[in-house]
């Protein structure tokens, strides 16, 4: 399994791909359309060996990270979530062990990871805990309510 960056060869894939709960994050589809506007937003999809899709998330180094952490050299990790089809096989985790490399490899000034979870993902929160993102102290009120700050050095 790889990480890229999503590019239209993904185009027709990503339009059978499911999200089984919209309740804690935004659509990949809705997403590429952000970041085909916006540079510091980057459509990311972790694609298996027969190159299908399987999670997708958006490294966002835009100014909204700032709503989660101080540091300037740091990335914001938002609308997670794996394809309905691989749910329940490893692969959201898997994505998040090869994102720090990722990052290393694409853009090295980034230091640090940042993401929310809403307070009521008790599965993210456990998956984001098993990557060994830590669980900050501060809180952030979202559009969808409380939301638990998690962070990882890199």
């Amino acid at each position: 399994m790889k990480l890229v960056e999503y590019n239209d060869t993904y185009k027709s894939q990503l339009k059978s791909y499911k999200v089984g709960d919209e309740t804690y994050t935004g659509l990949p589809q809705d997403a590429v359309i952000i970041s085909q506007k916006n540079k510091n937003y980057h459509s990311i999809l972790l694609i298996n060996d027969l190159n299908e899709i399987s999670t997708f998330f958006v490294l966002d180094y835009g100014e909204d990270k700032f709503k989660y952490t101080t540091a300037t050299k740091s990335v914001l990790l938002r609308s997670f979530s794996t394809n309905e089809a691989f749910l329940r096989r490893g692969h959201a985790l898997k994505a998040l062990q090869l994102l720090p490399n990722y990052i290393h490899k694409n853009y090295p000034a980034v230091k640090k990871i940042v993401l929310g979870v809403n307070e009521k993902n008790l599965a993210a929160q456990s998956l984001y805990e098993k990557a060994a993102f830590v669980k900050e102290s501060q809180t952030y009120i979202g559009k969808k309510g409380k939301q638990f700050i998690f962070s990882k050095e890199i």
